[in-house]
């Protein structure tokens, strides 16, 4: 009889289970248990959604560890705090299923089954709004940056700066200067070693004008380069030996864009972003961004070679204009002497009575 009540009520609670899952299913939000172990129970189609995982991939598997939990604020206790007071609620960056992070509003809720501890967690995806922020401060201190100085190189310099790493791991600027020369700039990276580095990989192996990929064609083309996914296949068609090939995958490169720098539909150089993170690979949203900054980069070294050739041109006339001057105080002192000598010369014949007689056309 006792056999039959608990059958019973294990029938009972597995039809709430189901239908609880059905209704989690239904919500937009990603929302999951995890036991006081971390091991997932229940995974609803929006957390599904969210990082890729079914739940036959996701159940069992300690959450934390799964989606490589961390806190933008830094490491706290949240199972303490969440045992203490019975929620927690805040900001978290997860890893989904592809290698990209991405930042979720979080609620848990300590909840009980009999003795046993859950905790229901409810994500709510954050990254898009976060991107859109970030991007928006981005584009007020990169204004700041450009509005600072007239010399094209230091503008471009400190944009570089900027873009490490909120944008990229790494961040080149290429230059083409007055002669038609492209030059290499600018090379940035959050360690001064690797900087090094990339600038004696430059030497090695120098810029070569004819590629068919790379900056040489987006400077031909004036079109942007967008690499979502770098392929060891994409490093050996873009290696032009054994060595270089080796370097290239040496610096690990996820992802790639090359933006050129366009004013008047000349193209003035190129910034390449360069993602060395598994969990960063840009997409097209990522490239308007990049040649929206690119844009404004373009039109500020414009703005400051068109200042710098007025002043170049003012300075040259200046130069002349000083230089006409000195010859015509020059000639004026010249004349002033010459004058002085008549005027000697003059007193010196009134004092001998020197007379002069100059004689009329008619012979008077």
């Amino acid at each position: 009889m006792m056999n039959s009540i608990e059958a019973n009520e294990s029938a009972a609670a597995n039809a709430v289970r189901v239908q609880d899952r059905t209704l989690l299913d239904h919500a937009f939000d990603a929302i999951f248990v995890w036991d006081w172990d971390g091991a997932i129970s229940q995974w609803n189609r929006g957390a599904e959604l969210l990082y890729g995982y079914s739940p036959g991939q996701a159940i069992g598997q300690v959450s934390h560890d799964l989606l490589r939990t961390t806190q933008p604020d830094g490491t706290r206790p949240l199972r303490q705090i969440i045992e203490r007071e019975g929620s927690w609620q805040g900001e978290l960056r997860h890893v989904r299923r592809d290698g990209t992070w991405i930042s979720v509003e979080s609620r848990q809720v300590l909840v009980r089954d009999g003795d046993r501890p859950y905790v229901l967690e409810i994500n709510r995806d954050l990254t898009a709004r976060k991107r859109a922020e970030g991007r928006l401060s981005f584009l007020s201190q990169a204004s700041v940056i450009l509005a600072e100085s007239l010399d094209p190189k230091i503008i471009l310099s400190k944009v570089s700066q900027l873009v490490v790493p909120r944008l990229a791991d790494w961040c080149v600027v290429h230059l083409i200067e007055t002669d038609g020369r492209v030059a290499q700039l600018e090379v940035a990276h959050v360690d001064p070693n690797k900087v090094a580095w990339a600038r004696d990989l430059q030497e090695q192996f120098p810029y070569d004008p004819d590629a068919l990929h790379g900056v040489p064609q987006v400077l031909r083309s004036r079109t942007s380069e967008l690499y979502a996914e770098i392929p060891l296949t994409l490093l050996e068609a873009s290696a032009r030996s054994g060595e270089e090939l080796k370097l290239l995958v040496d610096i690990g490169m996820t992802s790639v864009m090359i933006v050129p720098l366009i004013v008047q539909a000349r193209a003035l150089g190129t910034i390449t972003f360069v993602a060395a993170d598994e969990g960063r690979h840009y997409d097209t949203t990522d490239l308007a961004f990049a040649e929206e900054l690119a844009q404004r980069c373009a039109l500020a070294v414009d703005n400051a070679r068109l200042f710098g050739q007025t002043r170049d041109a003012e300075e040259y006339v200046r130069q002349v204009n000083a230089e006409l001057e000195a010859r015509v105080a020059e000639r004026t002192t010249q004349l002033s002497s010459a004058n002085e000598r008549l005027a000697r010369w003059g007193q010196i014949f009134e004092r001998a009575n020197i007379g002069i007689a100059v004689k009329s056309p008619d012979g008077t």
